[in-house]
């Protein structure tokens, strides 16, 4: 006979470092500020599902596919050192929570700045310099000198120590 749990047994097993972060973000569509909401259990699918994130060898940039929602999916890419330059903290949408910690691109439009109060770091696969992650309509290809990321519509992000873009 097959053992089944009931959902708060199940949520007994999430590690406290996800259930901390999971009300951190909220969407607000893809405008200057970008928030993020993020449920326990988008985050429990997730644990489960590495193949949804990659680290690159340094690393420095952590990526991960988020879909908060059935309509709304994104990439975000977090770097430890920070976006160089910082950019601006928009004035008419603010960011009251963390800035420029890295870049979030939806699977349509122009990737922005990231603003979240939690973090996607975590163990995932590395991304080998010179290799291409395919995932949900978004491909990256790392390589020494940063990360390129492109997503369904044909927009582009880079993210490294020296510098960021969008495109």
């Amino acid at each position: 006979m097959a053992h089944t749990r009931s959902l708060p047994e199940l949520f007994l097993l999430i590690p406290l470092s996800l259930m901390l972060t999971s009300d951190a973000v909220r969407a607000k569509g893809f405008n200057h500020a970008q928030t993020f909401e993020s449920s326990a259990t988008t985050r429990l699918a997730q644990a489960s599902s590495r193949d949804r994130g990659f680290v690159l060898p340094s690393k420095n940039i952590y990526c991960l596919v988020e879909a908060p929602e059935p309509e709304i999916t994104y990439l975000r890419c977090e770097i430890v050192s920070g976006l160089n330059p910082m950019p601006p903290r928009p004035t008419q949408d603010p960011c009251e929570l963390d800035w420029g910690g890295g870049l979030v691109l939806p699977q349509r439009g122009k990737a922005q700045p990231l603003c979240a109060g939690d973090t996607i770091r975590a163990s995932y696969p590395t991304l080998n310099y010179g290799n291409t992650w395919k995932r949900e309509g978004f491909t990256c290809q790392a390589s020494t000198s940063g990360l390129t990321c492109t997503n369904t519509s044909g927009n582009k992000m880079f993210l490294s120590r020296k510098r960021w873009s969008v495109y």
